[in-house]
């Protein structure tokens, strides 16, 4: 028996981009509170994927994808920046490492 995954689509999300004190970008941020779902997939997220211009969160317990990246975004990924995950209930931070394949960045 094939076994699929399948990944949870969210279209809409509130994404930044964190910036250390000499203004240069230093990680993505996101809040579970902007997502409609997933939140505990992406606080125990291992990774974070560039594919076809969504940033997809692998996890134990399922997987994520954050669709249509902004341009800005995708360049932080390429730039290979961390995905910040904040939980603002618990005051939580996940760091996410991220990833991209050459296929991936000929979109950007």
């Amino acid at each position: 028996m094939l076994m699929t995954t399948s990944v949870l689509q969210i279209e809409s999300y509130a994404i930044a981009i964190g910036q250390g004190e000499d203004d240069k970008p230093v990680c993505l941020i996101v809040s579970i509170d902007s997502l409609d779902a997933g939140g505990e997939i992406a606080l125990s997220a291992v990774g974070a994927h560039l594919v076809d211009g969504d940033l997809v969160l692998h996890s134990e317990v399922g997987h994520l994808a954050l669709k249509s990246l902004g341009e800005a975004f995708k360049q932080a990924v390429m730039m290979k920046l961390p995905l910040v995950v904040l939980d603002p209930v618990s005051e939580k931070e996940h760091l996410v490492p991220t990833s991209y394949s050459e296929a991936s960045s000929n979109e950007c």
